[in-house]
């Protein structure tokens, strides 16, 4: 498939939905091939997931081990192992106190450093001064630290999932958003804005 970044959802959809598998490699090579229509793409492979599952189940409803069992593998996509493909989560090794040891060394709060570690913060807005910091924090490099903010947005795992609605990814904000909206003091707000420059 050729890589068109003006192909429309519906296209790609159709695309990923005639694949002969729908694994997180398919799942991962179109994802890094169409990354405005990721979130798309994400619940199309659930509901693929789901469908297999369904299959081999003989027909039964979905029930909430088969709903959870799809859900883990898209997850273990979306955290990408570092077995599976470059893109690591940096954060998925952190306790909560290194966590916070790291939002105090990079002068922040925790809440901003959860919307940077859940992707909620649009990569193209973040300063290459900020994104440095951060990887020199977590140990790896500018590169692999943008490759990972670049990613689709997490999708929070702790939502229900006998809800009759689907879980899905927050909107992305901007980083200046994120420094304004984060509960950050004015000296750690002047300090991000400054890394603009």
């Amino acid at each position: 498939m050729s890589l068109d970044k003006n192909i429309s959802e519906e296209e790609v959809l159709l695309a990923f939905s005639v694949e002969e598998y729908h694994d997180s490699g398919t799942l991962e090579r179109y994802v890094k091939s169409y990354p405005q229509h990721a979130s798309a793409l994400v619940d199309c492979s659930i509901e693929f997931m789901l469908g297999d599952e369904l299959v081999e189940n003989a027909q039964v409803p979905a029930t909430d081990a088969a709903i959870n069992k799809a859900w883990s593998q898209v997850e273990s996509f979306l955290n990408f192992s570092p077995k599976q493909n470059n893109f690591m989560n940096p954060f998925a090794q952190l306790s909560s106190s290194a966590f916070r040891e790291v939002a105090r060394k990079i002068n922040v709060n925790g809440l901003f450093l959860g919307r940077v570690r859940d992707r909620g913060i649009k990569a193209s807005t973040f300063p290459p001064k900020f994104v440095a910091r951060l990887a020199s924090e977590l140990g790896g490099t500018v590169d692999s630290m943008l490759a990972y903010l670049s990613s689709p947005p997490n999708i929070d795992s702790s939502q229900s999932f006998r809800s009759s609605e689907k879980p899905t990814a927050s909107e992305q904000i901007s980083f200046d958003d994120a420094v304004e909206t984060s509960q950050l003091t004015t000296n750690q707000q002047d300090a991000l804005l400054a890394l603009r420059g």
